[in-house]
This record gives C-alpha cells, sequence and structure tokens, in this order.
C-alpha cells in the first residue's frame, strides 16, 4: 500500500493507491507520482485534481506591452471554470501521454508515419482537461508543435494536426492556456504563439490547415490580451486574405469560410447585442432561398460615419467602420456566389454561418 505524505512520491506499478490523493504524472521521469491531496505554498490549484507549479509562471509586474499575456485574467478564468480531475489512478492514459510526448520531442525527429501517429494520439488525449493542460505545460512539446505547423512540416496533413492538437488543448481550457503562455517572457520584441499562427496563416496555402489554424486561433483568443495581440498584428486583415484566398479551392473553401465567419462571431459580435429572429430561424429550416434573397436585396455596408458602437471595444477591439466594411462585402459575395450556384438545394453548414455572421455585422451597425 502506498504511504503517502505532503511530498510527492513516485507510486510503484505494484502499490495500491488510497482514495483522495491528489496524483500527477512526471514529464520528465514518465513516472506517476502521489501525495497527501492539500493546498502547498508554491502551487496555485485549479480545482480539487489538478495544480500548476508557479515556478514556471512569469512576472507580469511592470510589463508595458499590453498585447502580451497577463497572467491575472486568465488565473481568474482558471478559477472560474471548476476543478479539473486526473484520470482514474487505473488508467493507461498516463503511460500512453508520456510516451507521445517523449516521441513528439525525440532527436532526432519522428519519421513522418510515426509522427502523424503521435499527434492524432496526442489530439484524441488532449480532449480531456487535465492533459490539456499537461501538454501546454510542456515547453519542448509547445515549440514543437508550432514549429511543425509554422513551416517545419512539408506535409499539409502533419501542419494540420499539429495545430489540431494545440487547439485541442486549449479549447475551453483556460489553465492550459495560462500554462502555455508560462512558456514565453513579457519582451515587447519577442514573439508568442498568436504571433506564430497568423505568420502561419500568412504563409499556408492548403485550406484544411487554414481551417485548423483558425481553430486554434480562436482557442487562443478565450484571453482578452490574446485578442488585444490579435488586433495589434493586423489579424483582421491577415483572416480577411485567407478568406479571399484565390488558391483555395472551390470544394473546400466555403468550409474555410465558415470557420472563419465563425471566429469573427464569436469574438466580435456578441449575442447579446444582436436581437434574435425566431421568423428568420424558421424560415431557414425548409426554404433556406429565401432566407438569402432579402439579405442579398438589402443595402451595402452602411457609412463609415457609423461605428460598430454594440460591440464591446474594452480590450482594443475594432470598432471603426473601415474594419468591418470589407466583411459585409466579402460575406455578401459569397451569399451572392452561393445563391447564383445552389439550385435550390438546402444551404450547407458553412454558409449557414457566413450568413449569421452577415447578419449580425449588419445589425451591430445600427448604432
Amino acid at each position: 500500500m502506498f504511504q503517502p505524505t505532503t511530498s510527492f512520491q513516485t507510486v510503484h506499478d505494484d502499490q495500491e493507491l488510497p482514495v483522495g490523493l491528489h496524483i500527477r504524472l512526471n514529464l520528465e521521469t514518465g513516472q506517476k507520482e502521489a501525495r497527501l491531496n492539500v493546498p502547498m505554498p508554491d502551487e496555485v490549484e485549479v480545482g480539487s485534481g489538478l495544480v500548476i507549479i508557479d515556478d514556471k509562471q512569469p512576472s507580469v509586474d511592470g510589463i508595458a506591452d499590453k498585447f502580451h499575456h497577463d497572467q491575472s485574467v486568465l488565473k481568474q478564468s482558471v478559477a472560474d471554470h471548476g476543478p479539473i480531475r486526473p484520470p482514474s489512478p487505473g488508467s493507461s492514459e498516463g503511460t500512453l501521454f508520456a510516451a507521445s510526448i517523449s516521441s513528439l520531442t525525440s532527436a532526432p525527429p519522428l519519421d513522418p508515419a510515426g509522427l502523424i501517429i503521435t499527434l492524432e494520439t496526442l489530439e484524441d488525449l488532449s480532449h480531456d482537461l487535465y492533459w490539456g493542460v499537461s501538454l501546454a505545460n510542456d515547453g519542448a512539446a509547445v515549440h514543437r508543435l508550432i514549429d511543425i505547423f509554422d513551416g517545419g512540416s512539408e506535409d499539409p496533413a502533419t501542419r494540420g494536426l499539429a495545430a489540431l492538437v494545440l487547439g485541442t488543448a486549449l479549447q475551453n481550457n483556460p489553465a492550459a492556456l495560462s500554462a502555455l503562455m508560462s512558456h514565453y517572457d513579457g519582451g515587447v520584441s519577442n514573439a508568442i504563439p498568436i504571433d506564430q499562427v497568423l505568420m502561419a496563416l500568412t504563409l499556408e496555402k492548403q485550406p484544411q490547415v487554414l481551417a485548423r489554424l483558425v481553430f486554434l486561433l480562436s482557442a487562443m483568443c478565450q484571453d482578452p490580451a490574446q485578442i488585444a495581440r490579435f488586433e495589434g498584428q493586423e489579424g483582421l486583415s491577415i483572416l480577411l486574405k485567407a478568406y479571399d484566398a484565390d488558391h483555395v479551392e472551390s470544394g473546400t473553401k466555403d468550409k474555410l469560410r465558415g470557420k472563419i465567419a465563425n471566429f469573427l462571431v464569436d469574438h466580435f459580435v456578441f449575442e447579446s447585442h444582436v436581437e434574435s429572429s425566431t421568423t428568420e430561424d424558421s424560415i431557414i429550416a425548409g426554404h433556406e432561398n429565401e432566407v438569402v434573397a432579402p439579405i442579398l436585396d438589402s443595402p451595402g455596408p452602411v457609412s463609415s460615419k457609423h461605428s460598430l458602437g454594440k460591440v464591446d471595444s474594452g480590450f482594443g477591439r475594432a470598432s471603426s467602420a473601415e474594419h468591418w466594411n470589407p466583411w459585409v462585402i466579402a460575406f455578401r459575395k459569397s451569399l451572392e456566389e452561393w445563391k447564383s450556384t445552389s439550385n435550390g438545394h438546402e444551404m450547407t453548414d458553412p454558409i449557414r454561418s457566413i450568413q449569421d455572421a452577415y447578419v449580425k455585422l449588419e445589425k451591430s451597425w445600427v448604432s
């Protein structure tokens, strides 16, 4: 029987664990460790099951760069998010996770086929909040994933999977985003992950990879500081170029555009600021063309004398007409293209997303 103390000890395979211990995987040794589940002064608790050690957390005192990460905001999000519980003691996930992290960061790198298997395994595990935080806590793994999708692999499937793994780990997981940002200091000149995602979006040509980069970007933008950084790096312009990219094939263009439309609605147009229309929703169910027609007959983009005043700009969010006129035009053009080629077919999910973004942006212009 394992005899717990207030310090972490290695748990051997032949030892049974009492109920209620704090269990963790030591990512350096790959061994399971446990101790009494009591708060310690050098830790920031994340619920009752997972603790993030504070020795990797950067000091934010005196950081002047408003676009950099503010740990205090995310720590509050972590506290609000609720407990993150570790897997059951008998689970094999810990061993699988440790082996996958070791393979990902190994030198020399894995062969392409082995790397794909490793990324697929990590993506599957990272749906669990615990393993999402564990992955983000590993600086070598984070840097390796970023290197892969930021031009480090010639294979589009590998680049897309790397972005998907990191996005899955961060999605709806403020503790993981806080852990990710702990690997970056506050230097104004230093690139942080969102900068590298935006650079990858600029260089990437494959629509499926672009879509997964947008997914990762959205996961990062749960933090207001990252939204501010996104705007400071001309993120809206970068996304608009990806949205309008001529090199994207028509069969996959709508899916990418739908992802981008969802991103804008999620992070720049708040539901509480736009009146919902039940009649419109009911029409969508069976008569999609009838929905698009009145939208396309509406006036063009509103004069620049109006502002997007109903979008919260408390974190430097774009609020001027010049930011949004190009998007209204782009969405309108996409809907017109769809209407001209749909031949009465039902509206696809990506087109619904584009329409939703178009309607909400149009309504948000009203002062």
